[in-house]
């Protein structure tokens, strides 16, 4: 058997395939997870705060993602579409987008003061 062969089999592209997504099947990252501070924040962490979220009243879903040098390094959902639904959200779910201009733009005046 050549060596193109060997490295171009089924079995090897899929050894490889599932020894480069362990760290995404186990909830954690390849990269670690900073704060704007230069702080590391824990993938547990992280989840603990989301989770406390369903804690506030009227919150039926949270659905975060992390992106670090243009790689997604955390995604997390969890909850119900809507109150009262059976519908589970996921990492997919599209949600409608809000209105972030306000919070962006008191950060940033609030980071030059």
């Amino acid at each position: 058997m050549t060596r193109r062969r060997i490295l171009m089999s089924p079995i090897s592209v899929l050894l490889a395939a599932a020894v480069l997504a362990i760290p995404f099947v186990a909830g954690q990252t390849v990269a670690p997870i900073k704060r704007l501070d230069g702080t590391v924040v824990s993938v547990s962490e992280l989840d603990s705060v989301l989770n406390s979220a369903f804690a506030i009243p009227g919150v039926a879903a949270v659905s975060v993602a992390v992106v670090q040098n243009g790689r997604i390094v955390y995604d997390h959902a969890g909850g119900f579409l809507t109150a009262g639904s059976q519908v589970r959200v996921t990492p997919q779910t599209v949600f409608r987008a809000a209105s972030l201009s306000k919070p962006v733009f008191a950060y940033v005046v609030l980071k030059q003061g």
